[in-house]
């Protein structure tokens, strides 16, 4: 008896990938080493000198899915979607496996799971700090398993707990302008002055610890006066607080004389000023003198006294905002010159 195989009607011989055995009256076909090339129908056909009988059988072959796209580690900000996307090769009775940390990810409201085309998406329409976590994803099939895996950040974006405040600062003294951050650290922290970057030198001093940031100005100049910014960063998020520092004058008067305190001011019409001493606020008489020309606000002690020594403000607006800036006085006391003479007696 004869016996041939054949596979999509092309005749098989024992050779390269194949092994035709035959033991009495089985007869077998073994392939080595199984390929995806050696899917197809197969054909057994065995005959003598009455006549011939066949056997046909398909084979399919089925690989192990392995990924053509992976997902990358990534950030999220929180409330923000968070979508994790991978593709494989292969979907034939493949299914798909999420786990965070070790715990399988379940659908829920929360959390949507797909598998379509060959792409396996996870999604989280609002991440939560809890979402962060090492994120594998496994297809398997009857032939074995590929798995990917990434790990997932979930930050909250820096805020400024506490804002910047204007610092006005005497001449030669030591200033300083601090903020309160929130968020998820690490940040990264910047400083500018007139939107220019501040390094850290001899003049310049920035602290940044836990929420706290300071820029510490060792020695305030007039070259110091100007806008200041600190600029807070991290992978999902900015935000920005700013504040002026301003040189803060102080001026001393002897008692009895006059003293004047002006300020150049500007902005959009109408300006309005105020002028407060220890908190209070002034009004022009006899005392002072109060006046606003030529967006010059001046305000003069017309007879200074011990009891004017005081810091004092003066506060412009108009509708849209206001700023302000101070200055201190120092009355000093009257020096009296006194003449002793010696009496003469009677020669």
């Amino acid at each position: 008896m004869e016996v041939v195989w054949h596979k999509d009607n092309i005749a098989i011989t024992s050779e390269g990938n194949y092994v035709i055995k035959s033991e009495r009256n089985k007869y077998s076909l073994h392939i080595k080493s199984l390929e995806l090339t050696d899917q197809g129908v197969y054909l057994c056909k065995a005959s003598n000198s009455v006549g011939t009988a066949t056997f046909t059988t398909e084979l399919t072959v089925i690989k192990k899915p392995c990924f053509v796209r992976t997902f990358e580690p990534t950030s999220a900000a929180v409330n923000d979607l968070l979508r994790l996307e991978c593709q494989v090769d292969e979907d034939t009775a493949v299914t798909v496996t999420w786990t965070r940390d070790g715990k399988k990810v379940h659908l829920s409201m929360d959390c949507k799971l797909s598998f379509e085309d060959k792409v396996a998406v996870l999604e989280i329409p609002k991440s939560k700090l809890k979402d962060s976590g090492k994120y594998v994803c496994t297809v398997t099939n009857e032939a074995g398993s590929s798995s990917c895996e990434a790990v997932v950040t979930v930050q909250e974006p820096p805020s400024i707990r506490k804002d910047l405040q204007t610092v006005e600062a005497v001449k030669g003294a030591a200033a300083q302008l601090e903020c309160e951050i929130a968020g998820t650290a690490p940040f990264e922290i910047s400083w500018l002055k007139n939107k220019k970057p501040i390094t850290g030198d001899q003049k310049y001093k920035i602290i940044s610890q836990d929420s706290l940031s300071r820029l510490e100005i060792q020695t305030f100049e007039s070259a110091d006066i100007g806008d200041y910014q600190c600029v807070v960063s991290n992978d999902v998020g900015k935000v920005t607080t700013k504040a002026s520092a301003k040189l803060k004058e102080s001026i001393s008067v002897t008692a009895g004389d006059s003293a004047t305190l002006e300020c150049m001011i500007s902005g959009s019409p109408e300006l309005k000023v105020k002028w407060f001493k220890d908190g209070k606020e002034m009004i022009s008489g006899r005392k002072y003198k109060m006046t606003l020309k030529e967006n010059v606000a001046t305000m003069k002690i017309l007879t200074a006294e011990k009891g004017d020594t005081s810091e004092y403000k003066m506060e412009v607006f108009n509708k849209v905002g206001k700023d302000q800036c101070t200055s201190s006085v120092t009355v000093l006391g009257q020096f009296a010159v006194l003449r002793i003479m010696k009496k003469q007696g009677p020669p």
